[in-house]
């Protein structure tokens, strides 16, 4: 038997996991949890946790902010639940040959760090809900994406 295939989590199924005013917060969580069911070993990075509390810690459209502590709170118990992956050399030298053999430019680096992360990780599959940002990588990753959900 061999064991389980490795995951990367993007950023946006996490945000959408945690805001229940979300049309994608019960997909999200559903998915989350069938993956964890199946055993998968579910990552993400530090660079997934930075984008993730700066998202959720915006003020709305009142200007509120959000409470942070809740936010840290959640990004604590993923420490606890998921394995963090650590932006190395190894990482680096990976996002820089995307960079030289792919057209990547501007933002784009961000979504190629979370490949290169994947590629020097060991890691085939990556879940997000922007998968038209992954395209020109699905040569060297596959690329999973939540089912819409319905309009009940």
């Amino acid at each position: 038997m061999t064991a389980p295939l490795a995951i990367f989590i993007d950023t946006n199924i996490l945000v959408y996991a945690s805001l229940p005013e979300s049309p994608w917060h019960d997909v999200a969580q559903t998915t989350l949890r069938r993956i964890e069911s199946e055993q998968r070993l579910c990552c993400i990075s530090n660079q997934v946790i930075r984008e993730y509390y700066t998202t959720l810690t915006r003020a709305d459209a009142q200007g509120r902010l959000p409470d942070r502590h809740l936010v840290l709170a959640n990004i604590r118990a993923m420490e606890t639940r998921w394995t963090i992956l650590s932006d190395t050399a190894d990482v680096r030298k990976e996002l820089l040959v995307l960079a030289d053999v792919l057209p990547i430019g501007g933002r784009q680096i961000h979504d190629a760090n979370l490949v290169a992360t994947m590629l020097a990780y060991g890691i085939p599959e990556l879940l997000t809900n922007n998968p038209g940002h992954f395209q020109r990588f699905t040569d060297r990753i596959t690329v999973q994406s939540l089912e819409r959900p319905s309009d009940d």
